[in-house]
């Protein structure tokens, strides 16, 4: 009858497996954390082109968003919670990195080519995508996202604290004064470049304490 081979392993063969295993782990685990962040990333800026979406919707059907002065930026408050958005969407729209938004707005400006839509967002934990175009969203949007950790976020600080600040607000705001205009100077360049119209009020359009988001022109 023939003997089995109860010999086991020797030190150095097990120490070679475990070097071994070690290098695959150092070479897998930054690509699978590249592969979850992007994917994450992905999921954040879809949630944004479906928030663009449902604005437009919005924009179009005209009942209580009458978005037709052509020297207003509008920002429309965005997110998951209904007490705090004038628009949410049917299922999801939470962040990927966090389950709130530090603010969420879909922007929009009107000219007599009809409606031009923008976004800009940033998440409970920093993460954020500046004012892009809803073009540049859906073709780079991933390749604008930025961490408040990082030199992007940090140069958007203060206009993120800014922003922050006016969607907590239970009410409509317009920025008129020279100095809310001094504030929001990157915004109002931004919606100027892109729409060729003169800039001259930001108007934040916030969900109330209670009732329905509204806007109509002051004169209409």
């Amino acid at each position: 009858m023939k003997k089995l081979n109860k010999k086991g392993f020797t030190l150095i063969e097990l120490l070679a497996v475990i070097i071994i295993l070690g290098v695959l782990m150092i070479i897998a685990i930054p690509a699978v954390t590249k592969y979850i962040n992007d994917s994450r990333k992905s999921a954040y800026v879809d949630s944004a082109v479906h928030y663009s979406d449902a604005v437009m919707k919005e924009a179009i059907a005209g009942k209580d968003l009458k978005m037709y002065e052509t020297d207003a930026l509008y920002l429309i408050a965005v997110g998951h919670k209904k007490d705090e958005s004038c628009v949410t969407l049917e299922s999801g729209g939470k962040s990927p990195y966090s389950d709130d938004w530090n603010y969420a707005y879909v922007g929009v400006t009107y000219s007599e080519n009809g409606y031009s839509y923008y976004f800009i967002s940033e998440d409970g934990s920093g993460q954020g995508l500046p004012m892009l175009t809803n073009k540049d969203l859906v073709d780079e949007g991933t390749e604008h996202f930025y961490s408040s950790n990082t030199d992007e976020g940090a140069t958007a600080a203060a206009l993120a604290t800014a922003i922050k600040g006016k969607y907590a607000l239970n009410a409509n705001y317009i920025a008129t004064s020279e100095e809310d205009l001094t504030t929001f100077a990157a915004l109002k360049t931004f919606a100027q470049t892109k729409s060729g119209n003169t800039i001259t009020k930001i108007i934040f359009i916030n969900k109330p304490a209670s009732g329905n988001c509204h806007y109509e022109k002051a004169n209409s």
